[in-house]
């Protein structure tokens, strides 16, 4: 920094000093704002980093947490397959049998519909029967 004046006489040189102070100034306190902002910048910076840290983890947790769960899924869905497939297969049988009695002459009440059937009636009778039971405890 030159001391820019014209002449060397006191009355110049003050004011070009309090010129050179006042710019002094001028820079220190816009050197401290800047640091006050760096600050506030790598402050944010820190705390961004820091999600993102946390966002990754869960990410990752979560690809993990889905994975297993279509796992999981892919197992019912198999096991469901099997289950119908097993129920078609008992239900053909049945079916089979079913008319294989009938062809050997044997009695009609013995078929699935017939079973089913009386076991309705069953449990139509067996209500009465059990309002009666409670009806001579209770008298």
């Amino acid at each position: 920094m030159v001391l820019g004046v014209r002449d060397t006489s006191l009355c110049s040189l003050i004011p070009a000093v309090n010129k050179l102070t006042s710019e002094l100034l001028e820079a220190e306190k816009s050197n401290r704002r800047l640091e006050r902002e760096l600050r506030a910048s790598r402050k944010s910076l820190g705390a961004m980093l820091m999600l993102r840290g946390n966002l990754q983890g869960d990410i990752e947790k979560t690809a993990k947490s889905q994975a297993v769960e279509s796992a999981k899924a892919e197992e019912r869905l198999l096991s469901l397959d099997f289950v119908t497939m097993k129920a078609r297969e008992l239900s053909t049988r049945r079916v089979k049998l079913e008319a294989q009695l009938v062809s050997r002459n044997m009695d009609k009440s013995i078929t699935h519909k017939a079973i089913v059937q009386l076991s309705e009636v069953f449990q139509h009778c067996a209500t009465p029967v059990v309002t009666i039971k409670a009806s001579c405890i209770q008298g």
